[in-house]
């Protein structure tokens, strides 16, 4: 305030000091301003100062309670560790726990709103069709048409994360505010679904139908969830989740057909070095190992989507701690024995308390 009052007091120039021409035209301004618009003038600037404090306070105090809200959420997911490579180009993204991936389950969240209700209804009836034209049947697979659907599906699946980031990031970019985490989130997603679709074609690589039918589903389903996320970003998050609680599925019926004998060239068959890489998987892990990651993985987004369709679209996400490695391989296993022994010494305990 004093410099204000400095600045209006003794720094004002007269038209004669700026130049001599505008003495006696209508742009001479005077040397000194009265009392009554000085006091204005403070009073003024003085209540656009404390409106912008309290509203720096309230932001700062909502961001707290976001963050403390989204922390206290807990995925129902295997136990995992955020890893990135420093040898690869890719997003941090997580390595499972080998033992805890075993136990991932089907689980449904029931519609409870109208968005809810079209979210779910839009996914059953895409389900339904493609399940219809593809032929699936659980039971009555083998190995081959188990690859049509993978490829499929993730070609599919790998849209929506890339779709809301870049939507967010354009939004980010007009608003000139942060994201909040989510554009990151966002393209792990699609990151991850990408490496599911690479996977399974070193196993089988789609003839030329093949790749015209995924052009034209892509067109339609951009076009489709570019729409929805621009309407309402919580319903197309609803979507997702539905749609990768059907891909728990997908994997959980193929996992327990693998273990029946009923897929035998998938038996004994190697993992792919780049996917042994990828989900830090033992050097001698086996294709049901990367079925087990693959599967944690929808689980993920399955949990990520339905949480991000509950909170406000405007609210920050925490940051998950990364651990960065030289090489990845074997690290589920080691992340595994690491719990088993935490585990272990947590039952030590209670039993000593008993």
């Amino acid at each position: 305030f004093v410099v204000l009052l400095h600045f209006f007091f003794f720094k004002q120039k007269t038209a004669y000091e700026m130049l001599r021409s505008l003495v006696g035209s209508e742009m001479c301004i005077r040397d000194r301003v009265s009392t009554q618009s000085t006091w204005g003038i403070i009073i003024y600037y003085q209540q656009q100062t404390l409106s912008k404090l309290s509203q720096a306070f309230i932001m700062n105090t909502s961001a707290k309670l976001l963050r403390k809200a989204f922390s206290s959420w807990k995925p129902n997911t295997p136990k995992y560790k955020m890893v990135i490579d420093k040898e690869s180009y890719r997003l941090a993204h997580p390595i499972w726990d080998t033992r805890d991936a075993e136990k991932v389950q089907i689980t449904h969240q029931k519609p409870k709103g109208i968005k809810d209700w079209i979210a779910y209804s839009i996914m059953k009836g895409m389900r339904s069709s493609f399940d219809f034209i593809s032929g699936y049947n659980p039971g009555q697979m083998n190995e081959i048409k188990y690859l049509k659907r993978f490829v499929f599906l993730e070609t599919v699946a790998g849209v929506p994360g890339m779709v809301g980031g870049m939507i967010r990031h354009m939004k980010a970019l007009r608003n000139m505010q942060p994201d909040g985490g989510w554009i990151h989130h966002l393209l792990e997603e699609a990151e991850n679904e990408r490496m599911h679709l690479f996977t399974f074609i070193q196993l089988r690589n789609p003839g030329l139908l093949f790749r015209v039918a995924i052009l034209g589903c892509q067109g339609f389903f951009i076009t489709g969830y570019s729409m929805m996320y621009l309407i309402s970003s919580s319903c197309a998050h609803r979507f997702v989740g539905y749609l990768e609680e059907e891909a728990v599925k997908t994997y959980t019926h193929c996992i327990k057909e693998l273990d029946e004998g009923k897929l035998p060239h998938w038996t004994n068959l190697n993992a792919p070095q780049d996917a042994i890489k990828y989900w830090g998987l033992d050097q001698n892990a086996k294709f049901r190992d990367v079925l087990i990651a693959v599967r944690a993985d929808e689980c993920m987004h399955r949990e990520v989507n339905h949480h991000f369709a509950d909170i406000n679209p405007e609210s920050p996400v925490e940051q998950e701690k990364v651990t960065q490695l030289e090489n990845c391989i074997g690290e589920a296993e080691r992340l595994a024995q690491q719990v088993f022994i935490e585990n272990e010494k947590r039952s030590d305990k209670k039993n000593l308390q008993l």
